[in-house]
């Protein structure tokens, strides 16, 4: 292999060193484009997904690393599996696999993992939908709008994220049933006027009860951050006490 699978991951979302250098080396910036590189395989991304490219890619390499665990790390019997798995992956090397075993049956890591798992227990509902996401959800979205003979512009995302979390065997938990019945209320205030969503405060930020924060913006699709969705936060006015108490120290020091 080209990395070194046990090395530490220091960019690019969980990438090694190296693997982060040649990424960069074929995902190019739309402004310096590398046409010497087409024979190679390289592409064009637009510049402001150029950072998001290494970072998806670094998801990649963390849920891969993920799935040699899960899978070909041990064996039935709960030993470790001292040879690759080359069957399945070919390009892993009995040192690259043995560099892999090594720092993934320490005990700091079983720690971090165990931890991880006890984290995602946490979690009251997960995504369910298919590979395509987010985005595939809103197409078929659309399509069934469209069927309706109403055609959609945009597709709200509480309604993505309803798609989305929807279990096919209809194994509802408690959790979402309660923002479901929260949606379906918020929806009858818009028709009703009694409720405008606006930003960030929108139908599925006021039924799941929490505002939304940096990095991924639930029920849309991978890559759009939330100034991007949204919008930059508008600036938090100042509150009757911040004005008084801003007039106390004004007066104080005057005198």
């Amino acid at each position: 292999m080209e990395e070194n699978m046990g090395e530490t991951q220091i960019e690019g979302g969980s990438l090694p060193t190296e693997k982060v250098q040649r990424l960069k080396h074929f995902v190019l910036d739309t402004k310096t484009p590398h046409m010497d590189l087409a024979d190679e395989g390289a592409f064009t991304v637009i510049a402001d997904r150029y950072d998001w490219c290494l970072i998806k890619a670094g998801n990649l390499w963390r849920k891969w690393k993920c799935t040699l665990v899960r899978k070909w790390l041990y064996d039935e019997t709960g030993a470790i599996q001292r040879t690759p798995p080359t069957k399945k992956y070919d390009s892993i090397s009995p040192e690259d696999w043995n560099v892999f075993v090594a720092s993934h049956t320490t005990q700091a890591f079983k720690e971090i993992s165990a931890n991880n798992k006890k984290n995602a227990c946490m979690n009251r509902t997960r995504f369910v939908g298919s590979r395509a996401g987010y985005r595939g959800i809103e197409v078929k979205i659309k399509k069934d709008f469209a069927k309706n003979g109403v055609i959609l512009e945009e597709v709200d995302r509480h309604l993505t994220w309803l798609r989305g979390h929807t279990p096919n065997n209809g194994d509802l938990t408690e959790y979402y049933k309660e923002v479901a019945t929260k949606i379906k209320e918020l929806e009858k205030e818009v028709e009703a006027g009694t409720f405008k969503p606006k930003g960030r405060e929108d139908i599925l930020a006021k039924a799941i009860g929490k505002p939304e924060h940096g990095g991924r913006v639930r029920g849309v699709p991978d890559g759009i951050c939330i100034t991007e969705y949204f919008g930059k936060a508008p600036k938090k006015l100042p509150t009757e006490v911040e004005r008084l108490k801003e007039t106390v120290i004004y007066y104080v020091n005057i005198e």
